[in-house]
């Protein structure tokens, strides 16, 4: 190739990679670019927001709900198998509770993990429904206790301690209900030092 014909296709490069840089200086810093960005920046404001696999079939929804907000997720079948949002807590059905319920494929209640009040909970159910362990711990002026129930649903050990210095109690009970054994006492506050 000649040296004049070369020397014209630098040229001709250079003014198609000049062109090409201003075309987009002018695409990216158009009040249209401009306008999309500042959109982007801004929060989305629904009351609820639903994702759908690729058959459509709701998966989660996070929502508004009467008494607060929720977010449920769905196996393929539709299941509420997660919720986070308002649950109930069977220590305390009647106050307004707050946090982490897991169910089975049959959408059975299974654990539920919570807040309420000033107390946390933790509750753990079989495939029939049966509470078979509760975990539950109170305010300041309550304390802290557990129950192990059986398949029949009968507490058969359960454990406590009070609020404050106070003692506490373990009792194991029949497959009836009937306490067959306990430990009670409260140790006085240590001597000091």
């Amino acid at each position: 190739m000649d040296p004049g014909r070369r020397f014209l296709r630098g040229v001709s490069l250079a003014a198609v990679a000049f062109l090409g840089g201003y075309a987009a200086h002018l695409m990216l810093d158009s009040p249209t670019a401009h306008a999309q960005q500042a959109a982007a920046a801004q929060p989305v404001r629904a009351s609820a927001f639903v994702l759908v696999d690729e058959e459509g079939r709701e998966r989660a929804v996070l929502s508004m709900l009467p008494d607060g907000v929720g977010l449920a997720l769905k196996d393929p079948k539709g299941i509420e198998r997660l919720t986070v949002g308002r649950v109930v807590m069977p220590h305390v059905p009647q106050e307004e509770a707050w946090g982490l319920m897991v169910r089975d494929a049959a959408g059975m209640d299974r654990c539920t993990v919570g807040m309420a009040g000033d107390g946390p909970g933790l509750a753990i159910w079989d495939e029939k429904g049966i509470m078979r362990i509760g975990v539950g711990a109170g305010g300041p002026d309550q304390g802290v206790g557990m129950t192990l129930r059986d398949a029949a649903g009968t507490e058969r050990i359960g454990i406590g301690i009070g609020p404050g210095v106070g003692g506490g109690n373990f009792g194991v009970k029949d497959q009836f209900g009937n306490e067959i054994w306990r430990a009670l006492g409260e140790v006085g506050p240590p001597a000091p030092p």
